[in-house]
């Protein structure tokens, strides 16, 4: 692609600018090559999802009603061996361990990697031109 943009600017006197669809286009393509395979796990993520809220919800729930039996209840007579008792360590885990799930993304989608790719897949065209031309042609491409 890269190649035939060079071929229409130094043979023809196109200019990047007006090649930014061109080089959109062919960023779009790459960028969904790279994700559209993930969209296969979109439905086994959903799944797993849900199953983990519903488990570890139950599992939550009858946690914090056996703390509340055990130390808020009337009668409970110990309460002076709250503090250092592995239940309520074992409380916040399982608070924790609802909000990892809770947070889990359907599309494995980084932005970071995301930015990346955009880079690579925009490397080719830098070699076209020079680097400064690149650069004020880069500018008004975004304009």
């Amino acid at each position: 692609v890269a190649a035939g943009l060079a071929d229409g600017m130094y043979h023809q006197g196109l200019l990047l600018k007006d090649l930014k669809y061109d080089v959109f286009g062919y960023v779009a393509v790459v960028i969904l090559i790279v994700y559209a395979p993930l969209l296969s796990f979109l439905p086994a993520l959903s799944r797993c999802r849900f199953k983990g809220l519903l488990d570890l919800g139950k599992l939550v729930w009858d946690h914090d009603r056996a703390f509340e039996k055990k130390w808020l209840e009337e009668g409970a007579d110990h309460r002076q061996d709250l503090v250092g008792s592995p239940d309520i360590s074992s409380l916040a885990d399982a608070g924790t361990i609802y909000e990892h799930v809770n947070e889990m993304r359907l599309f494995p989608f980084d932005l970071k990697a995301f930015a990346v790719l955009i880079i690579a897949a925009m490397a080719p065209f830098a070699v076209l031109l020079p680097v400064k031309e690149f650069i004020l042609s880069f500018g008004e491409l975004l304009i």
